[in-house]
């Protein structure tokens, strides 16, 4: 909790130093370490009795954060490498890790307002909140390195996240360990189906099988995130600490709850969509349990918080042409299964099995997920029809549902689970396969 909010804060008080034109790599290192102290003390003002490396599982937590760091390894390490015409660049990283280049490399103008690098007079309108603290250091090594890194720490921290609060909700350490990793990388079936198709398998975003293939909706699998959208993963960190404050009895207080509403304002500074979903979710939350904790005070310190942040960021210019306006959409009459059996079959299937969820927060997890599950079917983007709700709200809903999906993990699941590894390994391989130069189908 302390790195997710030491980083939050650090690239909260760049944004500023960024807005007045003040932003250096020495400025932003001094920030950071001031701020860093600030977080440290504030996780311990939550820290668990049971948080001890003994109690939490300390070899499993390394064994689920070198998962995420595995599913990376490969694919990173070719990353621009040489070949004979030069430095390749498989194309599943063109449209995410170059757009990042291209942030990183206008933040180091040090000039406010920032300009689009692809429309030429227009305002950069994107999460540039995450990249201040690479491209604050870029010029150290290379831009590429300082991204490459802040993907791997990103996705090290969401993992490291996802089986702590996986401990808080009661698991044991080896099944919040094996949860963990079902979750990273054994969720969907598409795999399956583009191995057994006609088409070569590795021309084809496994992933996202449904759309390319079959013209549906689909979701983008987590471990999508660790390779290419590291500050939607870091919003999806923040989620998870929410979901921890909230199964250890959070926000109990005003105080605690003005750090939800530093976490909401994060979520939106990061990957909107997740605040969009989580905020009215929290609030609900609140209501149920308004006999146990103060509704209209913490509610309120919570609101306030995150939409001071939202002002901020507006007034940084991050959603000026970005993302156009949300829309509504009807969903086609095979999304629904195809979304449930095919892009997160696992969870669904084991959500299924499973007995009557034992804990009030797996009821209010089931909530959250049916809430972004509504989302993917029913709301859409101008201009990212298709993709960028479905995609990030999706992500939400495996994140929600997945925890109260491997509460009861059991040997006998691996037959659900074990064919869904095949999606991640073909994602892998083709994310690291920088001799294929082919179009990909569609």
């Amino acid at each position: 909790m302390g790195g997710a909010l030491g980083f939050l804060g650090s690239s909260l008080a760049a944004s500023v130093l960024y807005r007045f034109e003040l932003a250096s790599s020495l400025t932003v290192l001094l920030a950071s370490v001031a701020l860093g102290a600030i977080a440290t003390a504030a996780s311990r003002r939550f820290a668990d009795s049971a948080s001890s490396d003994e109690d939490l599982g300390l070899g499993f937590l390394v064994g689920s954060v070198g998962i995420a760091l595995a599913v990376v390894s490969v694919p990173f390490s070719n990353i621009g490498a040489a070949v004979a015409e030069g430095a390749s660049y498989r194309a599943y990283f063109s449209a995410d890790l170059m757009t990042h280049l291209s942030v990183t490399a206008e933040l180091q103008k040090g000039t406010y307002p920032l300009e689009n690098p692809f429309y030429r007079g227009g305002a950069l309108g994107y999460y540039w909140l995450f990249f201040t603290f690479p491209a604050s250091f870029g010029s150290w090594s290379t831009n590429q390195h300082a991204l490459i890194l802040t993907y791997v720490a990103s996705g090290a921290l969401f993992s490291g996240l996802l089986y702590v609060t996986a401990r808080r909700l009661s698991l044991s350490p080896f099944r919040a360990f094996a949860g963990s990793c079902v979750m990273l990388g054994a969720v969907s079936y598409e795999g399956v189906v583009a191995a057994v198709r006609s088409e070569p398998w590795t021309d084809v975003n496994e992933d996202a099988l449904a759309r390319w293939v079959f013209e549906l909706v689909s979701l983008d699998g987590l471990h999508r995130s660790l390779l290419y959208t590291p500050q939607h993963l870091f919003s999806y960190s923040l989620l998870l600490i929410l979901i921890w404050m909230l199964a250890r009895g959070e926000p109990s207080s005003v105080k605690s709850a003005l750090v939800v509403g530093v976490l909401l304002g994060g979520m939106a500074g990061t990957s909107i969509v997740t605040a969009m979903l989580a905020g009215p979710w929290f609030i609900f939350v609140l209501w149920l349990r308004r006999a146990e904790v103060p509704f209209l005070p913490t509610a309120a310190a919570a609101t306030t918080t995150s939409l001071v942040m939202l002002s901020w960021f507006f007034a940084l210019g991050f959603f000026g042409d970005a993302g156009g306006a949300l829309t509504f959409r009807l969903p086609k009459l095979l999304e629904v299964p195809s979304i449930l059996f095919l892009d997160a079959g696992v969870v669904v299937i084991l959500v299924l099995w499973r007995k009557r969820p034992r804990l009030s927060l797996d009821v209010e997890l089931v909530v959250l997920a049916l809430w972004a599950f509504a989302c993917v079917l029913f709301v859409d983007l101008e201009g990212y029809e298709g993709v960028w709700m479905a995609w990030r709200a999706g992500s939400v809903f495996l994140v929600a549902l997945g925890l109260v999906a491997i509460r009861e993990l059991r040997p006998r699941h691996a037959f659900v689970i074990v064919p869904a590894l095949l999606t991640l390994a073909l994602d892998v391989f083709n994310a690291s396969d920088i001799s294929n130069r082919r179009m990909s189908p569609g």
